[in-house]
Formats: structure tokens, sequence, C-alpha cells
């Protein structure tokens, strides 16, 4: 599917507060930059990706808090949607981990919405 088909599907299920599970700083960087929502916090467990997704979110003036924790969960339960970027290569259990944890930072718990991007046409996990 072409870039800009699925950035309108995902922008269609997107509801403000939106929080970023993980994700390389670039593709996290660039995925806001073209979803433009507002109030977006973005997740990292490293300090060193979240410096450098600082950098890219600022290179390319994007307005996102970065917030650096050993658990998705210690983010406030606020969040409308979670979105998740599930790396090509990443851990089974790890990608399970961040699904799981994500329902603990939804409003309302299974009213929000976690939105999972995958790297795979016919992923498995996340079919």
């Amino acid at each position: 599917m072409e870039r800009r088909a699925w950035v309108e599907i995902i922008r269609s299920k997107l509801r403000p507060p939106l929080a970023v599970a993980l994700g390389s700083p670039g593709e996290v960087a660039e995925l806001l930059a073209d979803l433009q929502v507002p109030e977006s916090t973005c997740y990292q467990m490293d300090l060193y990706q979240a410096d450098r997704l600082r950098a890219e979110l600022d290179r390319r003036h994007v307005a996102a808090q970065v917030v650096t924790s050993p658990d998705l969960w210690d983010l406030h339960p606020g969040f409308q949607t979670v979105l998740y970027p599930a790396p090509l290569g990443g851990e089974r259990s790890l990608k399970i981990d961040v699904v799981e944890q994500a329902f603990h930072i939804l409003r309302g718990g299974s009213r929000g919405v976690l939105v999972v991007l995958s790297p795979h046409e016919k992923d498995q996990l996340f079919p």
C-alpha cells in the first residue's frame, strides 16, 4: 500500500492525546510529521534513542514530548490512542509486552485505540 494511503487510514483512527510506543527515532519523527497529531508523547526505554528522537523531531519541526522510562505503563493513563510501530526483527516477547502495557495507558482502558504498524504484510503476531 502506498504510504500516503496508510497514513490517511491511521490518521482517521487517531484521537489525541497520542502516545507512540518505541520505534526508531527517524521512523517515529517521520510518522508524527506525516500524521500531524497534536498532544503527542513518544515513549522510549533508552536514553540514547530518546535523545536521537528529540533531535529528529526538532529537525522536522514536530512538537512532541519524549519520555524515557523502564516501562510503558509508567506513563499516565490518559491517552486516547497508542501507536506502536513494531520493529522488523524485534523480540516477540517485547512486542507482546508493549501491546499489553499499552492498554494500561489508554484512557478508559479498552475504549481507547491501539494501532500497531507491522513491517510484515501478513504478520502472525499482529494479524
